[in-house]
């Protein structure tokens, strides 16, 4: 969705006066971290940092780009394969706006994916621990420095930034050029036609994008190689450190050539990398170390939403498949005017989730950490991302006959529509010349 509608559904759905009592009791809950947690995975700008000597990654700011210029790299991603946005859109951040980035990947897998970062980001909101500060006394205790200052790493505390980024991903949910979703009320007046009524099987292969562009590739040997590596007693604090880490560990030279020329873009994949290996550590440890009782896989099975008319998931979609139905098509059909059907499925999800999350923070430490985000994953798994009966193991891109199906919205072919419109305006000019 684009900016302005994710911030007029924020506006929508906040309890009035929602962060009295929250904001004065909570340096990191207010209203401009929200919305910056909202912007960020469309528009992310922020600084990561390494600290000494464990190798931990601290946030120096929670940075969106205050001009959304840095989307013009989506035109272009081949290119522009190492920037912020166009990762967090096009690669493996992409389950972040609901998206698929790989079409093998089924169903159930890829909404297994999106639970087990939603359920990172409640802990971090919960208790973030990549809190960091300038020393504001000549002494402190200093986990970080730059030329010109010193930071101190602060005690874990709530971070409301992080509530923005899961309200961004329910909102995606519902857009119907990152979902496809059964319509509510398809045989009710003002209801949709189904979206692709002959789906039936895949004609094509699809390109993979971490096999045939070399910044994606490089991006996913990133991610293999920091999950993979025992990174202790290893310098990783700066740019320089991290390139000569990747370069000894990374042979092709095609791509040491890449990692050379954009030290500062590959710095921060390999941070951000790291920062979520940490977490998956982290909130696996609050668990017991046993995979099983993550909230995300005790909610694996839940695909059964209390509202009868629910829209349930049938499909992802993937970026790849729009690349030919022109560059407008995302944004056209991203919009408020065309998403008048979900909207009171996005507005109820988003007011409870920041219910929940007021009501976790008030609750202190009468309600155990791992509770409350067994609370909020359990109503997100069960009223966000429940399944259609039958789509679990189905590819988590839609299969159809043709070949312009990722064009394809309301069972229509966009493109089609669109020359309609062109050309009913332009005959109904001509008539209107002739007149005059």
């Amino acid at each position: 969705m684009i900016i302005p509608y994710h911030e007029d559904l924020l506006q929508k759905s906040i309890p009035i006066n929602y962060f009295d009592n929250l904001s004065s009791r909570f340096e990191y809950v207010n209203n401009e971290l929200l919305t910056s947690g909202l912007h960020y995975p469309d528009v992310p700008c922020n600084d990561v940092v390494i600290t000494k000597p464990k190798n931990e990654v601290k946030y120096l700011n929670y940075n969106t780009c205050r001009i959304p210029l840095p989307l013009l790299y989506l035109f272009d991603e081949e290119g522009n394969g190492l920037k912020q946005t166009v990762q967090s859109h096009r690669g493996r951040q992409a389950i972040g706006h609901s998206m698929t980035y790989d079409p093998s990947i089924k169903m159930i897998d890829l909404r297994q994916k999106i639970l087990r970062r939603l359920e990172i980001l409640y802990m971090l909101a919960l208790e973030d621990d990549s809190l960091i500060a300038k020393c504001k006394k000549k002494k402190c205790d200093i986990c970080y420095k730059t030329f010109f200052s010193n930071y101190t790493c602060l005690e874990p505390q709530p971070n409301i930034f992080w509530v923005g980024q899961i309200l961004h991903c329910i909102q995606d949910s519902y857009s119907r050029v990152h979902t496809i979703r059964r319509p509510p009320q398809a045989t009710q007046r003002g209801g949709e036609p189904p979206t692709n009524p002959e789906s039936t099987t895949n004609t094509g292969p699809f390109s993979n994008k971490e096999i045939d562009i070399p910044s994606f590739k490089l991006v996913k040997m990133i991610g293999d190689l920091v999950e993979s590596y025992q990174l202790h007693g290893v310098s990783l604090n700066t740019k320089e450190d991290i390139v000569t880490f990747l370069i000894k560990n990374i042979t092709d030279p095609e791509l040491q050539k890449i990692i050379q020329k954009n030290p500062n873009d590959i710095g921060h994949i390999f941070r951000l990398t790291l920062f979520f290996k940490n977490q998956k550590k982290r909130i696996l440890a609050l668990y017991g170390n046993d995979k099983t009782t993550l909230p995300s896989e005790k909610n694996k099975n839940s695909h059964k939403s209390s509202n009868v008319k629910y829209p349930y998931l049938q499909s992802f979609r993937y970026i790849g498949h729009q690349k030919k139905c022109g560059r407008s098509f995302h944004m056209s059909y991203d919009t408020k005017k065309k998403n008048s059907t979900f909207e009171p499925f996005i507005l109820e999800n988003c007011r409870e989730v920041l219910k929940m999350f007021k009501q976790h923070l008030l609750a202190g430490r009468d309600k155990l950490l791992t509770g409350k985000i067994e609370e909020m994953i359990s109503y997100v798994a069960n009223n966000v991302f429940p399944i259609e009966e039958g789509y679990q193991d189905n590819p988590s891109v839609e299969e159809c006959p043709s070949n312009d199906c990722g064009c394809r919205v309301g069972g229509k072919k966009i493109r089609s529509k669109k020359r309609k419109q062109y050309r009913k305006r332009y005959v109904s000019k001509r008539h209107s010349n002739r007149k005059t």
